[in-house]
């Protein structure tokens, strides 16, 4: 390092330590030291060099491609830099930045700091994708119909369901009308009263501020290889209902599901594998969260999509620490007031690559923080509901059932009571 900042290049001495570095690559890494992104830049590609086994061509070449704004690229680039640790020292203006965000507590900050003692291998494999963009739409089309079958024989627990959850919905009173008002819309039947005593002037109504109008809700489920069978088919069935019935209490519903690519680490431990297996790698999978729905896209629109978690192979381990911070971070870019996540998972966080390559409590241990973190914030309403297993050491509020025909009333009674808080 200090051969870099007085720009001195005795190449000799670099030649003998490191017999494989053409000198024009050294020069490279020189020219940009002063520009910190730049000098990050060269060093990372001489690394990939060494791993890719890039010839002089290819390594002068990259130097002077045009720059594209990548943000996987230059999170991996990033963590390559931590590793080697050839990070420049924080200067006072740093610490004092440092300092004045201290206190800054809100989602995204506790969220970020859940990363501190969790590490991911590498994220430039991970996909975050539409449903619609997995499967082409008539295989789609086709699963759905599928899905549907698989329905039939709980129409009559499906028909229940909607109709607990609409009428207690409608309970909360969402769409009245504050009286008695100065101003607003005339109240048609304070009339009589009107011509009684044509100078009460209490003859107004003012539409109240819906909390359905304030508020945004996200299901979150677990789409690991042990869900499959009645277990995913009744979350997203369960899913289905809550989305239909709040859509017509105008509350914004989104439907996410979480998984990995593949089994067994897939290109994130096939990379780590080529690159001597450094031990304690952090997370070694490469993550798939899909979006069923998002918030601001009809039903109606997107209604083929939960037919998606038929798919065979589709589902595989399950992370669900970083799936968490991916939907409370969607949930905090919302306008809404009141924000609801609900998880349904069957279990603990499970990835064979990762548990196998690090310690055996590293995805327990995230997913504690984040949900900690989360809590603390309370701008986020959490609930999870664990399917056959109690999920309660991870949630402060968290529910257990052993039916999975019971997770519907489970999730209506909960929703209903989060509602009909006031913000």
């Amino acid at each position: 390092m200090q051969s870099f900042e007085d720009k001195k290049l005795n190449f000799k001495s670099k030649k003998e330590k490191f017999p494989t570095i053409e000198k024009s690559k050294f020069k490279t890494i020189i020219n940009h030291f002063e520009f910190e992104e730049e000098f990050y830049k060269s060093v990372n590609k001489l690394i990939d060099s060494f791993e890719l086994g890039l010839d002089k061509n290819e390594f002068e070449k990259s130097e002077t491609e045009p720059k594209v704004d990548n943000p996987t690229e230059k999170e991996n680039k990033t963590e390559k830099m931590k590793k080697i640790e050839l990070v420049k020292k924080s200067s006072g203006k740093d610490k004092e930045k440092k300092s004045e965000n201290s206190g800054n507590q809100s989602t995204e900050k506790l969220i970020e700091k859940s990363l501190n003692n969790y590490s991911i291998f590498t994220k430039q494999y991970d996909i975050f994708t539409k449903a619609e963009q997995i499967i082409k739409y008539k295989e789609l089309k086709e699963l759905r119909e599928k899905f549907d079958e698989e329905c039939k024989d709980n129409t009559k627990l499906i028909n229940k369901l909607a109709k607990k959850l609409e009428k207690l919905l409608y309970s909360l009173d969402f769409s009245t009308w504050k009286f008695d008002q100065e101003e607003g819309y005339f109240d048609s039947s304070r009339f009589s009263q009107f011509i009684a005593s044509p100078y009460n002037t209490n003859i107004f109504k003012l539409e109240r501020e819906n909390t359905e109008k304030n508020t945004v809700v996200s299901l979150l489920l677990d789409n690991s290889g042990s869900m499959r069978g009645k277990p995913i088919v009744t979350s997203a069935m369960t899913a289905e209902i809550i989305t239909k019935t709040l859509e017509k209490c105008r509350v914004n519903v989104e439907i996410l599901g979480f998984t990995t690519k593949e089994w067994k680490g897939g290109q994130s431990k096939k990379l780590w594998e080529k690159r001597k297996r450094i031990p304690d790698p952090g997370r070694l999978n490469d993550l798939l969260h899909i979006v069923y729905k998002d918030a601001d896209t009809s039903w109606n629109q997107t209604k083929l999509n939960l037919g998606l978690v038929l798919k065979d192979g589709l589902l595989k381990e399950n992370i669900d620490g970083e799936a968490l911070i991916w939907a409370s971070s969607r949930l905090k870019k919302r306008s809404e007031k009141k924000k609801i996540l609900i998880v349904i998972s069957d279990g603990a966080p499970v990835d064979d690559s990762t548990l196998s390559c690090n310690n055996s409590n590293i995805l327990d241990n995230h997913l504690r923080e984040v949900v900690s973190n989360i809590e603390k914030t309370k701008e986020i309403d959490l609930i999870a509901i664990g399917i056959g297993h109690d999920v309660s050491k991870y949630y402060s509020k968290a529910f257990t059932i052993d039916d999975v025909d019971k997770l519907g009333e489970i999730i209506i009674d909960n929703l209903t009571d989060i509602l009909g808080k006031k913000k």
